[in-house]
């Protein structure tokens, strides 16, 4: 097995996945089978001299990611997550303790993974032991019980691999309950290690529920209000203003654009307290300590440090140009305030076309980049265009309207009518006619 194919295991606390299996006293197993005949593999070991446990998880690697742990609910569960590493092998424990949410790693617990933990025949195959692991800051297991519960989860088909302790990782597609009977896994580890191979039902274990997690839409509408508002609507409201001169057109589409982007904002603050987005510093920098990285629970990430100051500016704007407006009524005359509006609006709008540029490549979606670049290409040409137009226009009505253009004609000398009555004249002699002899 090459390095690059070791599975990546790692402790979490909140996700969910598992069903039933062969068993022997000694090993509870809980198997769950998937549409395709590929199965999610689940069997626990409690040592009968120790206070550890021993895991086996089994499952297809068409899923980014597997994950199983001790709890009745995501809140406060000892999670385990399996997924792919760059290289060697490796196992963490994560923990959460803050509900529906990407767990955070913590280093409490002990554990390693043992024998040949890694992937084969597109299976993950995670071999792992933990001590002191049977309580934890949050909950504990109850290895008298003949029902203690359990859950699961399975992550979305996507590329994934990592050798973080804390990988990034998108929210779950189907989770599940189910509860294990940790009287019959209580024995010798060698009874789950010698039948992993021929683990096929359940076995000591009763499933209590499998669900389809749906689709998560606070992150894509977090991304779709920002996009579109920095890179439509308030463009669109400076077209407005700049070339239609509708100022209350201007008013009310800046107005909802900001409302757009508060709205926004609050799905990005929810959708931040769900994940552990991380950004690692480049090593370059790993000499400032106080900057190890940056984490989305903890908001000091730069997208989401740019985008407070983008929010706050733009509820100063809407003030700024309500008082400029007020001020132009008794004035008609063009204030300071206005000024400042006009020029920080532009800067604004800069600003937040960048953030949300940041804001695809910290949620790992670098590939909306380029149709986000179009959408604003098109619009600073369509604004280039009709400010372009509109401007020659008005030369040519200031050229055409010009009292100087206008007298032209009264530039030039005047000419004096002609002496000449050319109705006098002789008639010219006909064609063809013989010349006359001279008088």
């Amino acid at each position: 097995m090459d390095r690059s194919s070791r599975c990546f295991v790692l402790f979490l606390s909140l996700l969910h996945f598992i069903t039933p299996s062969y068993a022997t006293n000694g090993a509870s197993t809980f198997v769950l089978g998937g549409d395709d005949g590929a199965n999610l593999k689940f069997a626990i070991n409690v040592p009968d001299r120790s206070d550890g446990l021993n895991f086996y998880v089994s499952g297809p690697t068409g899923n980014s990611w597997l994950a199983f742990g001790a709890g009745s609910q995501m809140k406060g569960a000892l999670m385990f997550i399996v997924y792919p590493s760059e290289n060697d092998p490796a196992i963490q424990e994560l923990q959460s303790t803050s509900g529906h949410s990407e767990p955070s790693f913590t280093p409490d617990i002990s554990f390693n993974t043992t024998r040949e933990t890694g992937i084969s025949n597109n299976t993950y195959h995670a071999f792992i032991s933990c001590s002191n692991c049977r309580k934890w800051k949050g909950g504990s297991l109850d290895v008298k019980s003949k029902n203690e519960p359990w859950l699961f989860a399975v992550g979305p088909e996507y590329s994934l691999q990592s050798n973080s302790k804390q990988a990034n990782l998108r929210q779950h597609d189907n989770y599940g309950f189910f509860t294990v009977d940790m009287v019959q896994a209580t024995g010798d580890p060698e009874s789950l290690w010698n039948q992993t191979s021929s683990i096929n039902v359940t076995s000591g274990a009763t499933s209590k529920g499998f669900h389809d997690s749906g689709q998560g839409y606070a992150a894509p509408l977090h991304a779709l209000f920002m996009a579109g508002s920095f890179g439509v609507l308030f463009p669109l409201g400076v077209i407005y203003l700049r070339v239609l001169e509708k100022v209350m057109w201007h008013a009310f589409n800046q107005a909802f654009a900001v409302l757009v982007v508060s709205i926004g904002a609050a799905l990005g603050i929810y959708s931040s307290r769900l994940y552990n987005k991380v950004i690692k510093m480049p090593k370059d920098f790993r000499y400032i300590k106080r900057l190890p990285g940056f984490q989305s629970k903890s908001f000091n990430s730069p997208h989401q440090i740019i985008g407070f100051i983008v929010l706050l500016s733009c509820l100063v704007q809407v003030a700024l140009g309500i008082l400029h407006h007020r001020i132009f009524k008794k004035t008609q005359k063009k204030t300071p305030v206005g000024m400042i509006h006009r020029w920080t609006g532009q800067i604004i709008i800069l600003l937040g076309i960048v953030n949300v540029t940041i804001g695809f490549v910290f949620a790992g979606s670098p590939r909306h980049i380029i149709p986000f670049f179009i959408v604003v290409v098109g619009m600073a040409i369509l604004l280039a265009s009709m400010m372009f137009m509109k401007a020659r226009r008005a030369r040519r009505a200031a050229a055409y309207n010009n009292p100087h253009n206008q007298g032209l004609n009264e530039s030039f000398p005047q000419q004096h009518p002609s002496d000449i009555h050319l109705t006098s004249a002789a008639a010219p002699p006909a064609y063809n006619a013989p010349p006359s002899s001279a008088q």
